[in-house]
């Protein structure tokens, strides 16, 4: 129960019931408030009076020594306890949780940059086997990822990117993860290159380090079924395989002139290959600090 302000003590000490005592006086109407609701949760009743410059609390006479002992361990519990910072959820992320966001905006200034401002660009950075072999252009691989055609190439490239790049992520780890994505994409597209050649071949587009993501797919889904007993790894090995070339195949552009249908089998290839020698590498042992 809230009381007015009184003109003084005494006319406070009127306005409330017999048999109560005061239990605590704050400074704040807050810690009044927080301070009540201590009380209620003892399932006890209290009287609120508002002075001039404080804040009074009592309690009934015969609950007096519990609901004292009861603030006093609030106080010492509030007095033990940090606020987290605003910015908590943010500052426990590590600088490899951003790498995705990163990515996108690169892929995103890249295409407005290739279409909007520096056409030469996009002929500089495309993949062409002849610049990579004959003349040593070897940024190609690798800058051809970032180049597309329009933005639903852009934009199809960047949904589905990150999505595989995000269940890569949980099996690899973030940083790992992205730096082998990337390196399907340039290890593919040299492959092209090299298969292709003496002929000239251009492409553009992450496609390629997009089905590689899908081959570590793969490759993680081979490496947890080798661990299984002999007479179950046979037929489990199948399924990742199975699954894997069946999205190769319903989205890797089989069939269209448009699309570098060998680029994505050997993004994927690229995927198995790099993602099975990185699951079997032996992890590396943690240093022993000498005392």
């Amino acid at each position: 129960m809230v009381l007015p302000v009184p003109d003084s003590e005494t006319e406070a000490e009127e306005l409330l019931p017999a048999n109560i005592a005061l239990a605590a006086r704050c400074p704040s109407a807050r810690d009044a408030l927080d301070y009540g609701l201590v009380i209620l949760a003892m399932n006890l009743p209290y009287w609120h009076v508002r002075q001039t410059d404080h804040h009074e609390l009592y309690v009934e006479t015969a609950s007096l020594a519990r609901v004292r002992e009861e603030l006093a361990t609030f106080r010492h519990e509030q007095s033990h306890w940090n606020a987290s910072p605003l910015d908590h959820g943010l500052a426990e992320h590590p600088p490899s949780f951003y790498v995705p966001y990163v990515i996108a905006l690169v892929m995103i200034a890249s295409f407005i940059l290739q279409n909007a401002y520096a056409p030469a660009y996009g002929v500089s950075g495309r993949m062409d086997a002849v610049g990579l072999i004959t003349r040593g252009e070897w940024h190609r691989p690798f800058t051809a990822l970032f180049l597309h055609a329009d933005i639903a190439h852009l934009a199809s490239n960047l949904v589905i990117g990150l999505w595989y790049g995000f269940l890569v992520n949980r099996g690899f780890g973030t940083m790992i993860g992205w730096m082998l994505i990337l390196g399907t994409g340039v290890l593919g597209n040299m492959t092209v290159a090299f298969l292709h050649y003496p002929e000239s071949h251009l492409s553009i587009g992450a496609s390629t380090a997009v089905f590689g993501a899908l081959g570590l797919l793969v490759a993680e889904g081979l490496a947890h079924r080798w661990h299984w007993r002999f007479t179950q790894r046979l037929g489990a090995i199948l399924v990742p395989l199975v699954a894997g070339g069946i999205v190769l195949g319903w989205t890797g552009g089989f069939g269209d002139p448009q699309v570098d249908s060998l680029a994505h089998v050997m993004g994927f290839v690229s995927g198995v290959t790099l993602g099975l020698i990185a699951l079997w590498m032996p992890p590396r042992k943690k240093a022993v600090i000498s005392r």
